[in-house]
């Protein structure tokens, strides 16, 4: 039976950092093999990039200028 492979909880945090393209070239390509060997971690990012649009879709709140 194979391992299920996910996210480190530091690689997690750096999710965010990465999907901007923030990440240093190390940080990044350990995201991106965790990626390519594991389903959980491609679901996780899918997961947190579908938020992020969906979060783009509320109506944006302006602050009072007083």
């Amino acid at each position: 039976m194979e391992k299920i492979s996910r996210l480190k909880s530091e690689q997690r945090e750096d999710l965010v950092a990465y999907l901007d393209g923030e990440l240093d070239g190390e940080q990044s390509r350990a995201i991106d093999q965790a990626l390519v060997g594991s389903p959980v971690a491609r679901h996780e990012v899918e997961m947190l990039t579908r938020t992020w649009e969906m979060l783009d879709l509320l109506p944006a709140e302006k602050a009072p200028e007083t």
